[in-house]
């Protein structure tokens, strides 16, 4: 093209731009106009082959799922459990969901419709056999349920429906194909329409710059807002700063290493060190020697795990002072999560260390009181319920710690008094007070086996953080009441023993006179013809005079001071001659005696046959006692710590009633008709004259047993 042809082209183009611009402008409009239909329809193009897709989709979901009900259905029939029929539950909703899917897909498609038709009832009536098979697996077992599988009917229906999806399948991806094409003729069609509109480009340019534009305006805020957290970073690093270094605990961080690069002012109060004296060592310097191993391999596992871990220790000061403190090690960790130090947070416990101490020392101290005391301490709360005791409570009481504690304390009271007690009880607990031993009270004690005993109670109290408890110091006083009641026993005697002597005295002549003279007058009668009824009167006179004579030589016994002469006397020859003495007497009686003798017995200076008197009384009350016949058991054994000899007489009687039993050593105290109750007065003093005791021991019903008990080592003269 020669120049004169250019000059004529940019005339051209300079007179005509304007038609130029219309013409471009047109077919712009044109080019956006075709590529408009053409993506329209690309867009239905593509709207079939999606709904045809979904049709194949929904297909075989379809299948899938009828597959899977069929698989759960299986697992079932052939297990039994359960957890085996997930998958036909979940088929049988997924079933329904996808009927109704292929139903909405099918609409206004009248060949889909047919086909969807005839496969519908198909699908249920395998569902209802899968169901079915179910049903009878679970109440008849799995034989019947396998029968009916193996009819081959649930076969066939599978057959029938993986046959029907896949013929609509095939006729789906038939018409998939056809679709297939058209979208991709009319996309290259719109391709050929986006060629025209290159100029578009200029649209893309504008845009490009508008994108441009705002991200410069993201960047900015992104830097403003960047520039704001770090403002926020560096506060709260001052922040955490100053609350680390204002914080009354040691705060410590150490690198890898083990090396100390942070410390605290509360770490050098505590310590001593400061941050100059202690950056840069190992915390091994505020370690004991020998205790580094342990807070090592600790450091070490929160530097491996990165847990934090909490733990008391001792550690030492600048000055050697040796504190105990509670740690907290956390691991520090940089952005990565990466572990790239410690944390140790020290706090002093060493005055409360030294509190719990005095406190442990304070409480073994009032448990070794508790337990060491020689009354019984019983402590119970506001309610009355013990919460605890000691051993001496046990032995006292008969019963084992665990079964007191929680148990209300009126269990250590007789029936009868508990009521009255538990009256008491509270009155003192809305005002308690301190009351001294005694007090004048007549107190008693009831043991696990049911046996009451006397005892003197002190009572105090104290406020814990429980509540007021309220304790009881418990002495046992059978021995003070028995020597209380042997001694007014004996001063009884005493009395009556002068009282009896003067009596005796004065009786005994009188009646040994008419004795006589009865006896004359009897005999003087056998020679003459003295009417009988006089001698029956003399008989009468001369049983009673006789009667009279007795009970004066027993009133002589008994006011007697001192028995014969003492000798060695081996308690288990008394026993022996006694027992030959009345063997014959009991025998007839339907009496049985055992004799229980310890033959390591040691000889006692006594009278023997003062003690053979008390031993026979005792056989004849036991005689008395036992009318219908019975057993008496003697025993005999030897008490070393005591250093003395006991002999037990033992008889299965009637027992004697607890109203009675007090009375029956008082003198001429007697429950039997012919008796003149003095048998158990004079033998209780010939027990006593030989520094021993005479105690009972009796149960209605079950039989009584009297027990001596004599020195070895009190000589004749004592």
């Amino acid at each position: 093209m020669t120049r004169s042809d250019w000059r004529r082209g940019v005339v051209w183009l300079t007179h005509h731009r304007t038609g130029l611009a219309f013409s471009l402008a047109a077919g712009f409009l044109l080019a956006i106009t075709l590529i408009g239909v053409s993506a329209r329809r690309l867009s239905e193009e593509y709207s079939t082959v999606r709904h045809t897709t979904d049709v194949l989709i929904s297909l075989d979901a379809l299948l899938s799922a009828v597959t899977d009900g069929e698989t759960g259905q299986r697992g079932f029939l052939l297990t039994g459990e359960e957890r085996y029929l997930t998958p036909y539950l979940h088929a049988s909703d997924t079933v329904a969901a996808q009927l109704k899917a292929v139903r909405a897909l099918a609409a206004g498609d009248t060949r889909r419709q047919h086909r969807l038709e005839a496969l519908q009832p198909t699908i249920m009536e395998k569902l209802t056999e899968l169901r079915d098979t179910i049903e009878l697996r679970r109440a008849g077992g799995s034989e019947v349920a396998l029968r009916r599988v193996l009819t081959g009917r649930g076969l066939r229906l599978m057959e029938d429906i993986r046959s029907n999806i896949a013929s609509m399948k095939a006729e789906e991806r038939r018409l998939l194909t056809e679709q297939s094409t058209r979208y991709a003729e009319q996309a290259r069609q719109v391709s050929l329409a986006l060629l025209v509109l290159a100029a578009g480009t200029f649209l893309i340019l504008g845009g490009l710059i508008w994108e441009t534009r705002r991200r410069a305006g993201e960047l900015r805020l992104t830097r403003d807002t960047l520039q704001t957290q770090d403002a926020q970073h560096e506060e709260t690093s001052s922040l955490l700063a100053l609350l680390v270094r204002s914080s009354p605990d040691a705060i410590i961080g150490q690198n890898l290493d083990g090396r100390i690069i942070a410390w605290n002012i509360g770490a050098e109060r505590l310590y001593g060190f400061t941050t100059e004296e202690i950056l840069g060592r190992s915390i091994e310097r505020l370690i004991p020697d020998g205790s580094t191993c342990e807070l090592t391999s600790i450091l070490d596992a929160v530097r491996r795990d990165g847990r934090v871990e909490r733990l008391e220790a001792e550690h030492t000061t600048k000055d050697g002072r040796r504190i105990h403190v509670a740690l907290t090690i956390s691991p520090i960790t940089d952005t990565a999560q990466t572990v790239i130090g410690t944390s140790i947070v020290s706090r002093d416990v060493t005055a409360q260390k030294l509190a719990e101490d005095s406190l442990r020392r304070s409480e073994a101290l009032s448990r070794a009181f508790l337990e060491s005391a020689s009354e019984s301490i019983v402590i119970t709360d506001a309610e009355g319920r013990i919460v605890q005791v000691n051993v001496r409570t046990e032995t006292m009481f008969g019963y084992p710690r665990d079964e007191l504690i929680g148990r209300p304390v009126e269990l250590l009271i007789p029936t009868r008094l508990r009521d009255r007690h538990a009256g008491h009880r509270a009155s003192y607990m809305e005002a308690p007070r301190v009351r001294s031993m005694g007090q004048g009270l007549d107190l008693s004690g009831l043991k696990k086996d049911g046996t009451e005993f006397p005892v003197e109670v002190s009572l105090s109290y104290v406020h814990s953080k429980e509540g007021i408890r309220a304790i009881a110091f418990i002495i046992d006083i059978s021995e003070r009441v028995a020597f209380q009641r042997a001694a007014r026993q004996a001063d009884k005697l005493a009395a009556l023993g002068t009282l009896s002597a003067g009596i005796a005295h004065e009786i005994n002549n009188p009646v040994g006179i008419i004795t006589s003279r009865v006896e004359v007058m009897l005999l003087e009668a056998e020679d003459g013809d003295l009417p009988a009824e006089i001698r029956k009167d003399l008989d009468v006179i001369l049983r009673h005079a006789r009667r009279v004579s007795v009970i004066t030589q027993g009133l002589l016994s008994f006011a007697r001071q001192s028995s014969g002469v003492r000798a060695p006397v081996n308690l288990n020859r008394v026993a022996e001659e006694i027992f030959q003495l009345a063997e014959k007497d009991l025998t007839r009686g339907r009496i049985t005696v055992t004799l229980t003798l310890d033959e390591t017995l040691p000889d006692s200076s006594a009278d023997a046959n003062a003690i053979g008197q008390v031993l026979l009384n005792l056989l004849t009350n036991a005689r008395h006692a036992m009318p219908q016949g019975g057993e008496i058991t003697i025993t005999t054994s030897y008490q070393p710590a005591a250093r003395s000899v006991r002999l037990a007489v033992s008889d299965t009687g009637s027992g004697i009633p607890p109203e009675v039993l007090p009375k029956i050593f008082d003198p001429f105290f007697t429950t039997r008709s012919d008796g003149t109750g003095l048998g158990l007065s004079i033998s209780h003093g010939i027990v006593h004259e030989h520094h021993g005791t005479l105690t009972v021991r009796s149960e209605v019903g079950k039989g009584t047993t009297f027990t001596l008990t004599f020195p070895v080592d009190v000589d004749s003269g004592a």
